[in-house]
């Protein structure tokens, strides 16, 4: 019986599906999985792979295609094709280590967890790799996981319960997505071995955390949180969305009259006592003086400087 579908959307990745599909066809417990890839319209040899790949594993691999409309409805599109008891997603140019599912899926099935986070290892084009830990700030509060779906397992009965989906026509739609699922419980694992992680490629120019920001999504996507806040009344979610977006938006978003002005419009939601970091020293010193205007005055020094949030 399969027990875990591997959600995968393909949109014009030839070069780094076959590192993707291998990595997983190559788990001890294969006989437990099942890969469903989404082909989102891909017009370079990406289909050709995805035919290949049905061929030959038909028992593990199976893959639909639709016209392109961006990876949040091919992921939606996915996530209607599971009859398994377990989900996750793997984005087509990350690879997963050898024995990922060997352990992380009996940790959830063994378990209460609505839903699970494992680490995962950032490699640069430098060659440098960084191994970040899904604890990564979860002393403050659980909706401080890592805010991408691909380094979780869910229960599909929670999923479905809750109806989540993703937002359709945005960036940064796992922000939201993951604020959804951590608004709903508390019952958050984390497997925290060093041969159980998503191996996370920053080299692919193509990828979308290598292009410009788009600031219009960060707003949108905001402003959707500020909506699930109001629905819960969660003060750990008001300071998520206040210190997140404090630096993404606010400080390092290298668009600082736009910045600026976001900052006045929600002034309130930006207070001292809701952002969770040193940097709210500086915050302190501001508002409390009503010198609200020298943030200004730094937005445009950092913009001078050429520090945003690209680089951090």
């Amino acid at each position: 019986m399969k027990l875990l579908s591997i959600i995968i959307p393909v949109f014009n990745n030839e070069k780094y599906l076959s590192r993707c599909f291998d990595s997983i066809l190559n788990q001890p417990n294969i006989e437990q999985i099942k890969i469903i890839a989404v082909n989102d319209g891909s017009t370079d040899g990406s289909l050709n792979i995805l035919q290949d790949y049905k061929f030959r594993y038909p028992k593990y691999f199976e893959f639909i295609s639709i016209e392109n409309q961006g990876v949040s409805n091919a992921r939606n599109v996915g996530i209607s094709l599971v009859n398994t008891d377990f989900i996750t997603f793997i984005d087509s140019d990350d690879w997963v280590s050898p024995t990922l599912y060997q352990y992380s899926l009996p940790f959830i099935e063994q378990s209460s967890y609505d839903f699970i986070c494992y680490d995962f290892v950032e490699h640069w084009p430098s060659g440098e790799t960084k191994h970040v830990s899904s604890l990564t700030r979860c002393e403050r509060s659980r909706y401080y996981v890592a805010n991408v779906v691909w380094n979780k397992i869910y229960r599909t009965q929670f999923w479905r319960q809750h109806e989540f989906k993703f937002m359709i026509g945005v960036r940064y739609e796992d922000v939201e997505l993951i604020a959804q699922l951590c608004s709903k419980t508390q019952k958050i694992g984390h497997l925290n071995l060093a041969n159980c992680v998503v191996n996370y490629d920053r080299c692919n120019p193509t990828s979308f955390m290598n292009t410009e920001r788009d600031f219009e999504s960060l707003e949108i996507v905001f402003k959707s949180l500020l909506r699930l806040h109001t629905e819960t009344n969660d003060v750990h979610l008001l300071k998520f969305i206040a210190t997140t977006y404090f630096f993404q938006m606010i400080l390092f978003s290298g668009q600082p009259r736009t910045s600026w002005n976001i900052y006045r419009k929600y002034r309130v939601v930006f207070d001292r006592k809701n952002i969770e970091s040193k940097f709210s020293r500086c915050i302190l010193l501001i508002q409390l003086i009503s010198a609200d205007f020298l943030l200004l005055g730094i937005l445009n020094l950092l913009k001078k400087l050429d520090i945003n949030a690209n680089k951090l």
